[in-house]
């Protein structure tokens, strides 16, 4: 696959066809960790209806930083229903309790199950916070210039948490506009705040670089 085609192709997921898949696969062998030809190769399957959809579907999941993202990617059409379902919602509220309430009630039980999901996550979310007080009450005691240090790391940590997936996003918005030198420099820098990822990031670092010798 030329370069020029991989770049339309990016810009352009909805063009993918099943005659792309032998390209992007050879893509993604040389390349693994390099999330956005795993995407591609995953709608080209879905496009297809091929019978590798499901597995490769587990895997590319693995590497999507926002599964969300990738769910919509794959089914454009329903980010359109819930960008739409979301406008007749907040048409519908004059920002009270009660009308919440009436609006909730008026759900099928596909919405009684999404309050469930919603009412876990807060609850997650609260054990979360309550873990974090934790940590503060536990710095409290330390000695001022290392509860300094503990307090500015935990900051910094919670930060990059916060951001790590709109700096991911802004790094691959930079590749679809060609801004490959900033694109690289944004994902040096989540290559360096995740170790986790690193070899993920490596590879999506190394295969930009190949692109700018082009």
């Amino acid at each position: 696959m030329t370069y020029e085609k991989f770049i339309q192709l990016v810009r352009n997921p909805d063009s993918i066809e099943e005659s792309h898949q032998s390209d992007l696969r050879e893509l993604i062998e040389k390349y693994p960790y390099f999330g956005i030809s795993r995407w591609l190769y995953l709608k080209s399957l879905h496009v297809s209806n091929s019978i590798y959809y499901n597995s490769e579907l587990k895997k590319t999941a693995l590497f999507a930083a926002n599964r969300r993202n990738l769910f919509f990617f794959i089914h454009p059409e329903e980010k359109v229903k819930a960008s739409s379902s979301l406008k007749e919602e907040r048409a519908s509220m004059t920002g009270s309790y009660f009308d919440m309430i009436d609006i909730l009630e008026s759900k099928d039980e596909r919405t009684r199950g999404s309050l469930q999901a919603i009412a876990e996550r807060l609850k997650t979310a609260r054990k979360t916070m309550q873990a974090k007080s934790e940590t503060l009450s536990k710095a409290s005691a330390i000695k001022p210039t290392e509860k300094k240090e503990s307090i500015e790391k935990l900051g910094k940590d919670l930060e990059i948490e916060a951001n790590f997936n709109e700096y991911e996003a802004q790094a691959k918005a930079y590749i679809k506009e060609k801004k490959y030198e900033e694109a690289i420099e944004i994902l040096e820098k989540l290559y360096l705040i995740n170790p986790k990822k690193s070899v993920y990031f490596a590879d999506q670092i190394r295969f930009l670089k190949k692109v700018i010798k082009i």
